[in-house]
């Protein structure tokens, strides 16, 4: 098995019994990112909600290559006849260190909260995510950013 192969499998791995302990558990799926995240590309998940309150998170993971210190995210959210549209900066700086943030194969685990207690009372519930970094003062993102490995959404229960 590959370095990165290896590194890939430990992370979800990880997050599959970090995620599983939690009975609020109800969704989680991971995207793989290869060969950088063109600003092109479109991640989408899609889950169905019960008529539950959710949370819902996205979680990153990326390696050392990755050069910045925060992540624009520009998130839609499709459900019913509604279109929820957020432009997200999360910021890898700000969280408290904990074990899940590093570990000694260099991988760095986040999780930012999206949506916190929302009702989507529809069939199917789908997201859509975009990056939008950019370089310095540019007003144009990047075309390409190495050093994500995947993103993914968690979608909790809240009682």
């Amino acid at each position: 098995m590959t370095n990165y192969s290896f590194k890939i499998f430990l992370s979800i791995f990880f997050f599959l019994i970090v995620g599983c302990l939690s009975n609020d558990f109800y969704y989680l799926e991971f995207k793989d990112i290869k060969d950088g995240w063109s600003k092109n590309e479109t991640l989408k998940f899609r889950f169905t909600p019960n008529n539950t309150a959710k949370s819902l998170k996205i979680l990153i993971r990326n390696d050392k290559s990755y050069p910045y210190s925060n992540l624009f995210l520009i998130s839609k959210i499709k459900f019913k006849n509604r279109l929820l549209i957020d432009t997200l900066n999360l910021d890898f700086e700000d969280e408290e260190i904990d074990i899940f943030k590093t570990n000694s194969l260099g991988l760095k685990n986040y999780s930012f909260i999206l949506k916190d207690s929302i009702n989507f009372d529809a069939d199917s519930v789908e997201l859509y995510l975009q990056h939008a970094i950019r370089s310095g003062e540019s007003l144009h993102a990047k075309q390409n950013i190495n050093g994500l490995l995947n993103i993914g959404l968690l979608v909790e229960n809240i009682e």
